[in-house]
């Protein structure tokens, strides 16, 4: 997969990457956004994309690599504006490349970390069926396969003000231009069940669809927005309840593409090595672990979409079936 997406990835970046500015820099954004790419699509750090060793038998290996910490510099410093702009038009073009569906899906998915972590921007907040720490993703995700916009935030942030936070950078863009007007039914659950989301997926061009909860008792006294009086009375009907057992896609998404692999090793009181791979967009990257009785777990994100190209990886480590180490890191962090 890697080696079939690869040549269509650099020939976008190089062609995106030839009217951007070049005075006063070594390398250029197009060939910072190579090195990045290579490394997240090969579920490795960003260092080892920068050893020329890691680039032989590629005919597009660039003739100088820029040092780790140039790379850091250009992704997250004051210079990163160039390749974050970079990677914003690669990644609109890319969700060209998917058919569009009439049907959009919202959801979250929890991406717990160790209880006792150092990160300062973990919360405690509610998972699957407990409380948990660490962060939450959001995705909008369009039934045809690309990922229309997507959101990391803490646990303890809420499903309905992420769904909003989206909502804002879509009817930005479409206001801008880089997003035409969305057309068809966007479905989530209960918990994004309020008149302020009806009437912003209304303005995105979506009619939002969420059952809501079981302990309602009816509308109340308030004032409902009239866009969720219609979508009331469309779930009422077949096609509405066809569109909500759809939903389920969204969850085969999730598990398709963060699917845990596990590998044969020594065991330690956490259980055997593990390795874990989250395929968002199409790409699976496989992860490497530790020898002996050292063990580390990797849960790499590579996602793909039309408001941001991230690498979060997750990383554990247990010694002697101890655990001592656990945080969390992006590249670059464009949310």
């Amino acid at each position: 997969m890697e080696r079939q997406l690869w040549p269509r990835l650099y020939q976008l970046l190089m062609q995106a990457g030839k009217h951007h500015d070049r005075r006063g820099k070594q390398f250029s954004d197009a060939w910072i956004a190579v090195v990045y790419m290579w490394s997240v699509l090969h579920d490795r750090p960003i260092s080892w994309a920068c050893d020329p060793g890691n680039w032989r038998g590629e005919p597009s290996a660039p003739l100088s690599l820029p040092s780790p910490s140039t790379m850091s510099r250009r992704l997250n410093g004051k210079q990163s504006l160039g390749v974050r702009q970079l990677l914003e038009q690669a990644q609109q073009i890319t969700t060209e490349w998917f058919p569009e569906g009439f049907c959009y899906w919202i959801d979250s998915k929890p991406l717990t970390v160790s209880g006792v972590s150092k990160d300062r921007e973990t919360r405690f907040g509610r998972a699957a069926g407990c409380s948990a720490k660490g962060y939450r993703l959001h995705v909008i995700y369009n039934a045809g396969g690309a990922v229309t916009t997507w959101m990391l935030a803490p646990m303890s942030y809420g499903d309905a003000p992420a769904a909003a936070a989206m909502l804002n950078n879509i009817i930005l863009k479409q206001r801008c231009g880089q997003l035409p007007h969305l057309h068809g039914y966007s479905v989530g659950d209960n918990l994004y069940d309020a008149n302020a989301l009806y009437d912003g997926f209304k303005t995105t061009g979506l009619q939002h669809l969420a059952a809501p909860r079981k302990t309602a008792k009816d509308l109340g006294h308030r004032r409902q927005s009239p866009n969720r009086l219609r979508g009331l009375e469309v779930l009422k009907g077949t096609f509405g309840k066809a569109l909500m057992h759809g939903r389920r896609g969204i969850e085969r998404f999730f598990w398709q593409r963060h699917k845990l692999r596990r590998r044969h090793g020594p065991t330690t009181r956490m259980g055997s090595h593990a390795t874990a791979s989250f395929r968002l967009g199409g790409i699976q990257t496989p992860d490497r672990c530790s020898a002996k009785r050292e063990k580390t777990t990797t849960y790499s994100l590579n996602a793909k979409c039309s408001s941001g190209l991230g690498y979060i990886q997750i990383r554990e480590r247990a010694v002697n079936g101890e655990r001592t180490r656990r945080g969390v890191r992006c590249f670059p962090r464009l949310i």
